[in-house]
């Protein structure tokens, strides 16, 4: 398998959290026995050596994954994607029988087209906008996406939004979103779509959609709300595809404009607010009983139906393992998706005899899109539409909370 991720965006922090889910798969598949390893020291690689190959649910066949790691450049305004171009046509001599990525959905819809033509799968762990569920027939049957698309993402941060606001009226609302981003424009459409059904409570002020300019360009924007009394601001940057969207979305993070709750979406959960809000409480500038930052995700390791103290085993393990790995806490939705993404590769490679990916393809449809059938994941059952949306994708609202007991800041249930 191949996974693509963007090397250089947020310094490397979203690849690392994404590739902290393929590892972590990776490892239980590969080795017979996670026991053979000593966590309380540095992993000495040349002592892994099992006798035995793990294998999934008793399967005579002993399955063993390979990956490939490529980098994903990010650019919106190449013509199409070289990456996905030379993975298609490295695909036969590489013996690749699947890509997972890419991490943003401009790139995932400028790669899939040359996916599709190869026979390839795309499963997809990050990519939202709403535009990837209305692909071509060949490009649907190619693609499965694990995350949960704006359509859905966004309704439910609305739906929250309007539960806080019942009974107050004419709150302004500001929205910051990146008008050349195919996922952040898809998102802010469905979000205001949604609030807009509760115009006499909302009163929607001037949008910014130019989230990814120089700082200085929109700080007139946000001393016009700031005058204006903004009460909810609604950020999306995009996934990476032009550099200052999320510093940007930082800095506003960090402004204290009179208890204003601030409203993100996937892209703007990052532990960089968290860096930046444990900044500001050092000059005493944000009240750690006052701080309202919350964003929509499909995972938290808190996650009451998924998550670490939940009653799916699965996500349990996940978060025990990982613990061990990186740390508490250190895997995030990127990881659990990317995870979950391997998954149902795996439960199609233990029932069936794949030689290639056309086989893979073929039993991929079969399986889930025709047969209707579900797999059991760290994000709960995963089951899929014939244009390779899940049906019923989580949803989660996290929020920005002080960890007294830690003494920290952190995203949390």
């Amino acid at each position: 398998m191949a996974v693509v991720v963007p090397f250089y965006h947020n310094q490397g922090n979203v690849a690392s959290e994404i590739l902290r889910g393929i590892a972590q798969i990776q490892l239980q598949i590969n080795l017979q026995s996670f026991e053979i390893i000593s966590l309380g020291k540095e992993i000495n690689l040349d002592d892994i050596k099992p006798e035995k190959i793990f294998t999934l649910n008793n399967t005579d066949s002993p399955i063993v994954l390979k990956i490939l790691i490529v980098n994903d450049p990010n650019n919106l305004y190449a013509p199409y994607s070289q990456t996905a171009e030379n993975l298609a046509n490295l695909a036969p001599q590489l013996n690749l029988i699947f890509i997972i990525g890419h991490y943003s959905s401009e790139m995932t819809k400028k790669a899939l087209n040359l996916y599709s033509q190869n026979g390839l799968i795309l499963v997809n762990s990050s990519s939202t906008s709403n535009e990837l569920s209305h692909l071509s027939g060949g490009e649907s049957l190619s693609f499965f996406r694990l995350t949960t698309q704006d359509s859905i993402n966004a309704t439910q941060l609305a739906h929250y939004l309007t539960e806080r606001l019942s009974g107050k009226n004419h709150k302004k609302v500001a929205i910051i979103y990146n008008k050349n981003s195919s996922y952040s424009t898809s998102y802010r459409n469905t979000i205001k779509k949604c609030l807009e059904q509760y115009s006499e409570q909302l009163i929607f002020l001037k949008e910014c959609s130019y989230i990814s300019e120089k700082y200085y360009q929109i700080q007139a924007y946000l001393e016009d709300i700031k005058q204006n009394g903004v009460d909810i601001i609604i950020i999306i940057p995009d996934g990476g595809i032009e550099p200052n969207s999320l510093d940007n979305a930082g800095l506003i993070s960090r402004l204290k404009i009179n208890n204003c709750l601030i409203a993100g979406s996937a892209t703007f959960y990052h532990e960089n607010v968290l860096h930046w809000i444990h900044e500001q409480s050092h000059y005493n500038l944000v009240n750690q009983n006052e701080c309202q930052i919350i964003a929509c995700v499909p995972w938290h390791w808190h996650s009451k139906t998924n998550g670490c103290n939940s009653e799916n085993q699965l996500g349990q393990k996940f978060c025990q393992l990982g613990t061990q790995l990186w740390g508490e806490e250190n895997l995030t939705w990127r990881s659990a998706t990317a995870f979950d993404s391997v998954l149902i590769i795996l439960r199609i490679l233990e029932q069936f005899d794949i030689s290639d990916s056309q086989s893979l393809l073929i039993y991929m449809n079969k399986y889930f899109k025709e047969d209707k059938k579900q797999v059991k994941g760290v994000t709960g059952i995963i089951q899929f539409e014939k244009n390779g949306d899940r049906i019923n994708p989580p949803a989660e609202i996290v929020a920005v909370k002080w960890n007294a007991q830690q003494s920290k800041w952190q995203w949390t249930i």
